[in-house]
């Protein structure tokens, strides 16, 4: 092992797209080198080209050039039995749910920061032009949610009255 190179650390994340875009996988820090793989290799880039690791509310983010990967590192547990509070029953079992996954979101949070510790001293600073965005803090992911929610509820309240 080279100076400046974490010693090897893997483990297993979700890494996150864009539309509800998930892909299980091993992420793996060795011999200078980020590797998420899942049954075939996603990507491989040494560290060196990374830049701007910083934590996310249930993972990390780490930028490529231009390109920000998203993971989450939470138990599988937790992508598992979803449950979308739709009916019911789905509500009353989400809200019975809600403490193990607070407990489930609190280890996910810490295994980001563990990421975002081992990557951190090895990366680089991001290319000239390349612009980086912070991730969203969960206060400002539950405002979002919550404000979204009214105004869609003020809104087809308000068309119900319209047309009523």
């Amino acid at each position: 092992m080279a100076d400046g190179q974490a010693p090897q650390y893997s483990r297993r994340v979700t890494l996150i797209g864009r539309l509800r875009y998930e892909r299980e996988g091993s992420l793996t820090l060795a011999d200078g080198r980020l590797v998420f793989d899942t049954h075939e290799t996603v990507f491989d880039v040494p560290v060196s080209e990374l830049h701007s690791v910083m934590s996310s509310p249930d993972g990390f983010h780490v930028w490529h050039g231009s390109t920000a990967y998203r993971f989450r590192c939470g138990p599988a547990s937790s992508r598992d039995g979803h449950l979308d509070g739709s009916s019911g029953i789905g509500l009353a079992l989400s809200l019975l749910s809600a403490p193990g996954a607070f407990a489930e979101q609190k280890q996910s949070k810490r295994a980001g920061a563990d990421w975002v510790a081992r990557l951190t001293p090895a990366v680089g600073q991001p290319p000239p032009g390349v612009k980086v965005r912070r991730p969203w803090s969960t206060l400002k992911l539950v405002g979002a949610i919550v404000g979204g929610t009214v105004a869609l509820t003020a809104a087809v309240t308000g068309l119900m009255f319209l047309f009523a």
